[in-house]
């Protein structure tokens, strides 16, 4: 537990893969959910599920209203306490809880659609679990099999620097060289350049596909 202070205290509040903090945090709060909930609700508690449930946990902590302290709590620090110790718990942390870092355990995963039908498909087509930053509260929404669906910058000076990169690629077939050809600059924080212009896009071009009728 001083472990765990100590972390909150040097805390710089990203939700990076390299952060203990980061599993405390979000650990904690999923445990602190059926410690309020539960009280009031019984068995329903675990029933509870809405889009605006982070915005509420954070109100009822910040606020800490008696009525919403379950009866078996002296206090809100006692509540709190044992709320990052089931965090701890539930978690499976390591013993020096500064080894826990968020990617170990946040991952995202984006298999292709006919993975569970085709083993083969499956076994070239996936990306297999990639240690993933931010999260469903943060401006960068992600999850184990979501996130940005496309990175798109607009230069209004000069619309031939525009940029743009999507998830995988061009190509859902699996054997495409453009299947999956955009996933390391997705997953790393890279992208391409957008030509606009005729003239720009003529010079990258690297081939045309024409559709008769």
């Amino acid at each position: 537990m001083r472990q765990a202070a100590d972390l909150m205290r040097s805390w710089d509040g990203r939700l990076t893969t390299d952060s203990a903090a980061a599993s405390l945090v979000t650990k904690t709060r999923a445990a602190l959910w059926p410690m309020i909930l539960e009280p009031k609700l019984g068995k329903l508690a675990g029933d509870y599920h809405w889009g605006e449930a982070a915005f509420a946990e954070e109100e009822i902590v910040m606020h800490a209203k008696p009525e919403w302290l379950p009866p078996t709590y002296k206090d809100w620090n006692a509540l709190l306490t044992a709320a990052v110790h089931n965090a701890m718990h539930d978690g499976r942390a390591p013993l020096d809880i500064s080894h826990w870092a968020y990617g170990r355990w946040h991952v995202v995963d984006i298999e292709h659609p006919f993975a569970a039908f085709l083993p083969v498909v499956a076994r070239v087509a996936g990306t297999g679990p990639q240690p993933q930053s931010g999260d469903g509260t943060t401006v960068k929404q992600v999850g184990r099999d979501f996130g940005p669906s496309q990175r798109f910058t607009m230069d209004w000076s000069n619309i031939d620097s525009s940029t743009e990169n999507i998830v995988l690629g061009e190509s859902s077939n699996p054997f495409s060289p453009y299947f999956r050809n955009e996933w390391n600059a997705w997953y790393n924080g890279t992208t391409f350049a957008l030509p606009f212009t005729p003239t720009a896009v003529a010079a990258q071009t690297a081939h045309t596909l024409r559709l008769l009728p």
